[in-house]
């Protein structure tokens, strides 16, 4: 399954910043940009309203994460404008920049991540508190990016369980911030070219995000490489507004509309499913170069943008972005199937702890006599944090809840130390080559969860079959079977034919096909090739075939001599994830965990099917249900309180290597 990505808000300078700085004051009045413009703060506004609503309602305002773009371009519109001033009037200064850049920053910041420190301590698990940890380093060092770049997988936790997922989005602006000031101050005394240096990295960022957004989305979501080229369009318009000041505001109410326009078709036609960004990018980016750029004299931004409402709403924009998705994610883990009422309470929390810290935190500490002192202050309090993060991360400090022990790596662990640079990635993987005949295992993850146990079993035992491992995420192992979903550059197919191929090697006497069975009959994108049509396996025609399809792979291989064994999968579902079943709040109770839970009907009829085709075909069939359970009643904990899951379909790792003797025959 393609890795989920959640897009958030970033925090920009207020408006009113350029008239608060000494050189805003005693700048030229035929510079348009320094007087206050309060439809940027409704633009602002529009922004972070769409991304709370499609965090909070998804499928309601899918399109609704392009809010980020606009915060982009308005940010570098901002910061840009600031900076050209101060360099016009010779009193650019990195120290006070980044002085100011602290306190607009950190205090906002420093409250939420504390808060998240401590609600994190007090519901989060054991092998999700050392991650918040980790999150909360990547986010007071402003690499939180790149921290999630590198998590992105198969097996990476949903977006859900990250309270500081958003952190992603400061982290780009502040790299910006790095490396903007610096290039331009310098490009300034030697005189270069505004247009031609920001041209250029404009237009080198804008053919990597392209260019990313069909190869690598997860790589062109996170990475700045492909992002700065949004806040350079910013950049072009506060150059634009300072040099040829007329041209802003002229046609305003054309611009504006078009402008509109375009925000509103992002909002309608993007989703998760377009290379984003990419070419896409460009409506909410050149739609709010048009807004901002039509001036306040348009009849929307006078009229909508700039009513108190929305500029009110701006004005809190970054602290209701920093609260917004904590306080969601937090939500969510404690009550995982909580419906629009409770999202609609934490909106509103939100809100009002947004305008709380606007209110008596950020403008108290932004605007306190001693600055520098106040902004050094700041920095020590960040890096405290990143201690204690960085305890948190190593265990040092544990989370309240540790009454059950649960699976600390993935069954893709054992693979991916096998792979050239360590990473678990689909492939094939063999095991004990030396061996003189060998077992091939097809399927996914659900299979590969087992390599591990099968490879401690042939070390103990040398006259045991070698192993091959031919897998790949969420792909069944049924030919013609794809995945809508499937990232672009998926080896799933690949892999399947690869494997089948390698079948007919006479070393190769035995072969093991598993997966997650019921999942892949029971989800819309997948659907099996047949002829000129498409048939979703979630339908009974393409259910029928599917099941035809690996009857035939079943025939073909014994034609071939080989033995053929039947996986079947382990018992799935959210009532086996131990961070679901578990009670996150109140009092460990170790009777509810011992439960045993009943396996549903699409299961059992996926399962009476498989069945059935092995014994039709004279197959052999593993059956991890003889060890989980008894009466269709299976459990879920072992021995003391151990979770023998690792999420909702995965069994704990530990657990397989000591106790999964089923798949010991097939070797």
């Amino acid at each position: 399954m393609s890795p989920t990505i959640t897009p958030q808000v970033l925090p920009v300078p207020s408006a009113t910043e350029i008239l608060d700085s000494p050189s805003g004051r005693a700048a030229t009045h035929s510079v348009a940009t320094h007087e206050y413009r309060p439809h940027v703060d409704g633009l602002r506004a529009i922004a972070v309203m769409a991304v709370i609503l499609f965090h909070a309602f998804p499928s309601r305002m899918a399109g609704g994460f392009i809010g980020v773009d606009v915060f982009f371009v308005i940010s570098g519109y901002l910061i840009t404008t600031i900076i050209l001033t101060n360099l016009e009037h010779d009193k650019f200064s990195i120290a006070d920049f980044y002085a100011k850049r602290i306190r607009r920053i950190f205090p906002a910041l420093l409250l939420v991540l504390f808060f998240c420190a401590v609600a994190g301590w007090l519901v989060l698990l054991r092998d999700e508190y050392p991650q918040l940890g980790k999150h909360i380093v990547g986010g007071t060092s402003f690499v939180q990016n790149f921290v999630l770049w590198s998590e992105s997988g198969y097996f990476d936790s949903g977006h859900e369980a990250k309270p500081l997922l958003h952190l992603w989005s400061l982290a780009v602006e502040e790299q910006y911030y790095i490396f903007w000031p610096l290039l331009l101050s310098y490009a300034w005394t030697h005189r270069w070219r505004f247009t031609v240096v920001n041209g250029a990295i404009l237009a080198a960022s804008f053919g990597i995000s392209v260019w990313l957004a069909w190869r690598d989305p997860v790589a062109a979501f996170y990475s700045p490489l492909s992002r700065f080229w949004e806040l350079m369009a910013g950049g072009s318009l506060a150059y634009i507004a300072l040099r040829r000041p007329d041209l802003v505001g002229r046609y305003a109410n054309l611009l504006c509309a078009m402008g509109v326009g375009l925000l509103l078709s992002g909002f309608l036609l993007i989703n998760h499913e377009r290379p984003f960004p990419g070419f896409w990018a460009l409506l909410p980016t050149m739609g709010t170069f048009l807004v901002i750029a039509a001036g306040s004299g348009a009849w929307i931004n006078r009229t909508i943008l700039s009513s108190r409402p929305f500029v009110t709403c701006g004005l809190i924009s970054y602290p209701l972005y920093l609260w917004h998705w904590p306080l969601l994610s937090f939500a969510h883990l404690v009550w995982p199937d909580n419906g629009h009422p409770t999202k609609i309470a934490v909106v509103l929390l939100s809100v009002l702890l947004a305008w709380f810290t606007h209110r008596f935190v950020e403008r108290k500490i932004r605007w306190h006599r001693s600055a520098n002192r106040t902004a050094l202050l700041l920095v020590l309090g960040l890096v405290l944090m990143m201690v204690s993060g960085v305890a948190i991360e190593d265990a040092l400090i544990g989370p309240r809840f540790d009454a059950v022990n649960l699976a600390t790596r993935t069954g893709w662990h054992f693979l991916a130390l096998r792979s050239a640079d360590g990473q678990a990635r689909d492939g094939i993987y063999p095991l004990h080559e030396d061996r003189k005949t060998t077992t091939l295992f097809l399927g996914d993850s659900h299979v590969a969860q087992y390599a591990e146990r099968v490879y401690a079993d042939e070390e103990a035992n040398p006259s045991k079959n070698g192993a091959i491992f031919a897998v790949a995420a969420a792909c069944p192992p049924i030919p013609h079977v794809f995945d809508h979903d499937l990232p672009v550059g998926s080896e799933c197919g690949s892999v399947r034919r690869e494997a089948l191929a390698q079948a007919a090697n006479r070393r190769i006497t035995t072969v093991v096909i598993g997966g997650y069975w019921s999942y892949y009959f029971n989800s819309p994108g997948y659907y099996l090739v047949s002829g000129q049509k498409e048939l979703s396996l979630a339908t009974p025609p393409g259910r029928a075939a599917a099941f035809a399809e690996l009857d035939q792979e079943v025939r073909e291989l014994q034609a071939q001599n080989k033995k053929v064994y039947v996986l079947l999968d382990n018992p799935i579902g959210d009532p086996f994830d131990p961070h679901v079943f578990l009670s996150r709040i109140g009092r460990f109770d170790p009777r509810e965990a011992e439960q045993r839970v009943k396996i549903d009907g699409l299961q059992q009829s996926v399962r009476k099917e498989l069945i059935a085709l092995a014994q039709r075909d004279h197959a052999s069939i593993i059956d991890p249900d003889a060890r989980l359970c008894v009466d269709e009643a299976c459990i879920r904990v072992t021995g003391k309180w151990s979770a023998l899951y690792e999420d909702r379909s995965h069994l704990n790792p530990d657990w397989i290597v000591k106790n999964a003797d089923y798949i010991d025959p097939s070797i």
